[in-house]
């Protein structure tokens, strides 16, 4: 026993294969004229795309850089909320006002370090990022020979 619908679907590409052939032929030189269009865009656009490289290239650092920068803080905020929290409950546990100040003495040095801490790598991302950022400038402006970042902009 065959399936009617199967049948169906047959018969009808069997119906349709004459006017599918005879579009796909027709359509022939417009697909051939579209793909030259897009070959011809492409080499076009390939010299635009070279020239953009290295603002591409430092809009990915900066991303990156961000990021990176985004974490460091998330990661302080967090530590400083729960240091936070901690230090309040160690106060309210203090059973004399000379506790509680010695308390909130080790409390401030330990976020003063942190703090620290948390400066010293965002300035190591930022320094990182200045060093990528000047290596591709130096490379687009100085391509004759090597400079430094200084002595292109003194020629300018």
């Amino acid at each position: 026993m065959t399936d009617p619908m199967k049948d169906l679907k047959k018969t009808f590409e069997d119906a349709m294969k004459p006017v599918t052939d005879s579009f796909n032929e027709a359509m022939k030189p417009m697909k051939e004229l579209s793909d030259s269009f897009m070959k011809q865009a492409e080499e076009q656009f390939e010299p635009v795309k070279e020239k953009f490289t290295p603002a591409i290239e430092m809009a990915e650092i900066n991303r990156k850089t961000a990021e990176k920068l985004m974490a460091i803080q998330a990661d302080y905020v967090s530590d400083f909320v729960n240091a936070s929290l901690a230090q309040f409950k160690s106060l309210v546990d203090a059973k004399d006002p000379k506790e509680a100040i010695k308390l909130q003495i080790e409390f401030l040095k330990t976020l003063d370090a942190k703090f620290t801490d948390v400066a010293e790598k965002e300035l190591a991302t930022m320094s990182e990022a200045k060093d990528q950022l000047t290596e591709i400038v130096e490379k687009k402006h100085c391509r004759p020979k090597r400079c430094t970042f200084y002595e292109r902009v003194q020629t300018v």
